[in-house]
Formats: structure tokens, C-alpha cells, sequence
């Protein structure tokens, strides 16, 4: 086997090696308890690290690619007209990871009961 053909046969499972561990990442991250959580949380960590924005829940359970039940929800904002908070007592939604191909992020369906919006 020649040197070229080594160097093409290592590339190309380097790059199947890799292309396994991002599928299974995103499974792991969309089918788990654990990923959703992991992802949630990142989520909760990015938006409260706004100024003047946070989000928070009671409970969470699901997952991202069976459909997620939220219950407690709340966000807050401050915008220049003032405070604004949305509350939720049951929130209940599934991603559809395909609308990724489109370039769009897609939730369908979604499930709200008991929306409350308040501005100041």
C-alpha cells in the first residue's frame, strides 16, 4: 500500500470516526434525560447571563426529540419600557430537528395552559 493510500485510508476514518461521535452526541443530547437536561441548563445559564433577563422552571421532563413537559416556568426581562414577566404553569413541546436542514428551528406541537404577561 503506498503512502498516499495509507494517508487517504486514515483520513477517511478520521473523518467516520468523527462524523460517529457528533451523531451520537446529538443523540445522546436529544434522546436522553440526562442531554435534555444538560441542554436546558445551558440554556438557563445563557439567558440569566443577559442583563436584565432570567428563566427558570420547576420541573422538566422529557426530551428534546419526544416531547419536553415544563411545568412552572417563568421569564423575566427588562426592556426599555420596562419590566415584562411571562409565566407558565404547564408548558409541553417537541423539536423537530429536521426543520435544521431548512435552516429553521421548528416546535410543533406546542401545548401552553394558564399564560400570564405582565408589563410595567
Amino acid at each position: 500500500m503506498s503512502r498516499a493510500s495509507r494517508i487517504l485510508l486514515f483520513s477517511l476514518l478520521g473523518v467516520g470516526l468523527l462524523l460517529v461521535l457528533v451523531v451520537g452526541a446529538v443523540f445522546y443530547v436529544g434522546l436522553t434525560a440526562a442531554g435534555t437536561t444538560w441542554v436546558l441548563e445551558r440554556v438557563r445559564i445563557s439567558i440569566n447571563a443577559e442583563a436584565g433577563s432570567s428563566v427558570q422552571w420547576r420541573e422538566a421532563e422529557g426530551t428534546l426529540l419526544t416531547g419536553l413537559e415544563v411545568r412552572d416556568f417563568v421569564f423575566a426581562t427588562t426592556t426599555e419600557t420596562g419590566p415584562i414577566e411571562i409565566t407558565i404553569p404547564f408548558l409541553s413541546f417537541s423539536w423537530q430537528p429536521l426543520g435544521l436542514l431548512k435552516y429553521a428551528v421548528v416546535i410543533d406541537p406546542v401545548q401552553i395552559e394558564g399564560l400570564n404577561y405582565v408589563a410595567e
